[in-house]
């Protein structure tokens, strides 16, 4: 579970006392198995595996809870972009304020404060 653990490839290298190359090689062969495309997913996936405690509030506006959402589901900004039909900056520009409103500073750390604030309750129809 290093990949929910907010760590980087060359983070769970050096925990795991391997080389990137042998992380990267292996997160490939994890994607595959699970049917899965992109980091993104993976962690989406990783962390909907971790329980979490009570819910935090956030005050986010719809359209940030909305993009969060997506985010959470390992949807990636042009996918996101796509689907509500605005530009990929300006789903990148939400999530930046989601961010700073989450007082987060990575995606894996969106995704956990969005799932222990229960955000991910149902995934968006495309």
């Amino acid at each position: 579970m290093l990949v929910g653990s907010k760590l980087d490839c060359r983070g769970i290298a050096a925990a795991m006392d391997i080389s990137v190359f042998t992380v990267r090689k292996h997160r490939g062969h994890i994607l595959r198995k699970l049917n899965l495309q992109t980091t993104a997913q993976l962690t989406a996936f990783a962390l909907a595996t971790i329980r979490t405690s009570a819910p935090m509030r956030y005050d986010l506006t719809p359209r940030e809870k909305e993009i969060v959402r997506f985010v959470t589901h390992g949807l990636t900004s042009k996918e996101i972009a796509r689907r509500l039909r605005i530009s990929p900056l300006t789903v990148r520009k939400h999530r930046e304020n989601a961010m700073r409103n989450m007082g987060v500073h990575t995606m894996a750390d969106l995704m956990d404060a969005a799932r222990s604030a229960s955000m991910t309750d149902t995934l968006l129809e495309a």
